[in-house]
């Protein structure tokens, strides 16, 4: 649905709240093409059996780690709820067979023909990746009109949970975390040749070991049925690239814009919009913010990241030209000027990276934010005694 704004035709997804039917096999599996899933768990054609894992996470055996891989519903125990959303809910779980904790992403399919079809290729995504940067998928069931997808469980948040709790994350460290995004988004790419389409802070997910991994295949961002019924969605089309939020076509390179803006955003503190001149950024939040961490209204938000030039950092600014350089190749209006991301990995702010070292400092911020977060959490000594 494009809107006329200013000078600029803004594509909306059409508000729909109608349900779509879906079809199942005689036996109770949901089918969409070559991909079929019931409750003894996910099949596509030419890969396997209903047990059938998917790869092994990149690094867990060489790390030791016990996989759930082929994981069984009825292996799984409930242990709390840690997210909820209009389609669905996100357990913690513990896989009684290995104590793995994992987490457990629960979505009702009786949702639009469209959501399905994001879902179903989330799955496809998920389960072949092989990368050490993307949140492992163990396995996937259907039942009782709904898909659980089961993957590994992040207890450090996301990077835009250590940001609410410590403020603008030093660049020091914010190099270490995007050294393996980068290099996760390159594997998307390169090697499974997918467009994440919904990069953004609070999709890059963390440990208390200083990993970060990319999760939420572009599911999230479809989600919703309608602007005004769903934040979420909100949420998502702000870190959109501008030919994006136009309507027009997309490849890799949006993928691209989205990190930029959510790498400034994590060195700020703050949404990068309205920009600052370069060499006049401040950090931290600005004194008249929305709810979303920008000054400026939505609309007038996306006027601007489709019109106006992207933020620049500058000399006199608080951070490393490197790093300025950085995201000035990735926040490029012109797509195919963008940086790819085997390019960016050769940039001199990360290249140079230490992973080894960076870990231990990466571990200690990701906890100091969790232990920020669960002390919030608890109750006031005036509300104990009321």
């Amino acid at each position: 649905m494009p809107l006329n704004r200013k000078n600029v035709t803004i594509s909306l997804p059409t508000a729909n709240d109608d349900a779509s039917p879906y079809d199942l096999t005689d036996s109770g599996a949901f089918r969409e093409g070559e991909l079929e899933i019931d409750r003894r768990g996910l099949r596509i054609s030419g890969v396997g059996t209903p047990t059938a894992p998917a790869p092994t996470p990149t690094g867990a055996k060489r790390a030791g780690v016990a996989t759930p891989t082929g994981a069984k519903r009825a292996d799984l125990q409930v242990i709390d709820v840690v997210g909820r959303g209009g389609s669905g809910v996100v357990q913690r779980v513990t896989h009684r067979p290995t104590g793995r904790i994992l987490a457990r992403k629960i979505v009702q399919m009786n949702v639009q023909a469209e959501v399905r079809k994001n879902i179903i290729s989330e799955l496809r995504a998920l389960h072949s990746c092989d990368c050490p940067h993307v949140v492992p998928y163990h396995a996937a069931f259907f039942s009782e009109g709904s898909i659980s997808i089961v993957l590994d469980y992040m207890d450090g948040g996301s990077l835009s949970d250590v940001t609410r709790a410590i403020g603008a994350i030093p660049e020091t460290q914010l190099a270490g975390f995007a050294k393996q995004i980068v290099a996760g988004l390159g594997y998307l790419h390169a090697t499974a040749r997918i467009i994440h389409r919904d990069v953004k802070p609070s999709n890059l997910l963390v440990d208390k070991r200083g990993r970060v991994k990319i999760s939420d295949f572009g599911v999230s961002g479809q989600l919703a049925n309608s602007v005004t019924k769903c934040n979420s969605w909100v949420g998502t089309v702000t870190y959109m690239s501008p030919e994006r939020i136009g309507g027009l076509g997309y490849g890799f390179d949006s993928d691209v814009w989205s990190l930029g803006l959510s790498l400034l955003e994590c060195a700020l503190g703050r949404f990068p919009y309205p920009p600052s001149e370069p060499g006049q950024w401040t950090v931290g939040p600005l004194e008249k913010e929305g709810a979303d961490g920008c000054a400026l209204g939505f609309w007038d938000l996306l006027d601007h990241i489709v019109e106006e030039s992207p933020p620049r950092l500058g000399e006199g600014d608080a951070f490393s030209a490197e790093f300025a350089s950085f995201i000035a190749t990735c926040l490029v209006k012109e797509p195919g000027k963008r940086a790819a991301a085997g390019e960016l990995l050769k940039s001199a702010w990360i290249e140079g990276v230490d992973e080894g070292a960076e870990d231990v400092a990466l571990a200690e911020l990701v906890t100091r934010a969790a232990d920020l977060r669960a002390e919030e959490k608890k109750p006031k000594a005036s509300e104990d005694k009321a």
